[in-house]
């Protein structure tokens, strides 16, 4: 790979792996990497080039036993980032942006998928949407965590960062979920000096793991994430904890109340009390949750068929 200058106007597009960049990658809000979009096969795709872990050069300057333990460590990080990717790739999800290429490129790594673009709203104005709209966005986000859930993957970092909406043909909107590299098998967790993801969305399974290094995470821990992410659907922000707490999972820990906001409808409220529980156990899974809408949407359904019913008895 040449030596590419910071400014734009001075940038050589360069190749990866048949991967064509013509414009600088950018770091903005990418954590421990940038990213950027690349052409191949007259295509454009989303291409992310980790900052860490480095390959060790043929040519470094080290030691023998420096080297073989970076080269044990970039193995690891690859494989179990690899069989993540892979299981996401064959979980079934319509809407989850799968890894298409993962690689090593000199002593630097990169993933491609496939590019998504934003249809331009926000995540946070969804409350502003019909209860139809919602409601959608709820069942494509439950589903597709469900999907998930049967492979026994873990997300690791749902938040509205990560949630892509697109509009379609009809003027709804649908959303897209991406970003997996701080995914994991439950199975398989991360040692907890090595979990990532924004802490404001962790369950608490999830922050006890990362602060006390015990017990287990499972899918269910995405449940919790995503009954905060179905409030700020609803009424545009999260649930509400003491400021004294970090996140809401850090409150409930602390035996704080939950707070489901008064803006809710009430036929929500215990759906959220169910998915935002303290213990794991007691929560429901991503499929009840896909279960409860698609029943809710039925429900609503045949109230609206018996009122035309009755109201065509009446003459109208």
């Amino acid at each position: 790979m040449p030596a590419v200058k910071n400014s734009a106007k001075e940038f050589v597009p360069y190749y990866v792996k048949g991967y064509c960049i013509r414009k600088p990658l950018q770091a903005t809000n990418a954590g421990n990497c940038t990213w950027g979009y690349a052409e191949k096969f007259g295509k454009e795709f989303f291409i992310k080039q980790f900052i860490t872990p480095k390959f060790p050069a043929p040519d470094a300057d080290m030691y023998e036993s420096t080297r073989k333990r970076m080269v044990a460590e970039c193995e690891k990080w690859y494989h179990s980032h690899e069989v993540v990717y892979n299981a996401v790739l064959n979980c079934g999800g319509s809407n989850l942006i799968s890894p298409m290429d993962f690689f090593l490129e000199k002593n630097t790594y990169f993933l491609i998928t496939e590019k998504v673009t934003s249809s331009g709203v926000r995540f946070t104005d969804i409350c502003k949407k019909s209860e139809k709209q919602q409601e959608i966005i709820m069942r494509v986000l439950a589903h597709e965590m469900a999907c998930l859930a049967k492979s026994n993957i873990v997300h690791s970092d749902l938040k509205p960062e990560n949630l892509i909406l697109k509009e379609t043909v009809n003027g709804f909107f649908t959303v897209k979920i991406i970003d997996f590299d701080a995914g994991f098998l439950s199975s398989s967790p991360p040692d907890p000096d090595d979990l990532t993801g924004d802490q404001i969305y962790f369950s608490p399974e999830m922050l006890v793991y990362f602060e006390e290094e015990e017990g287990e995470i499972t899918p269910k821990s995405d449940v919790f994430a995503l009954g905060i992410l179905f409030h700020m659907i609803l009424c545009g922000k999260m649930p509400e904890f003491d400021e004294r707490y970090v996140c809401l999972a850090e409150a409930l820990l602390n035996e704080e109340e939950l707070i489901i906001s008064p803006e809710i409808p009430a036929s929500y409220r215990q759906l959220l009390r169910d998915m935002l529980t303290l213990q794991p156990d007691e929560r429901i899974t991503s499929e009840e949750v896909f279960q409860r809408l698609i029943a809710k949407d039925k429900k609503g359904a045949k109230k609206k068929s018996g009122l035309i019913i009755k109201m065509s008895g009446k003459g109208y």
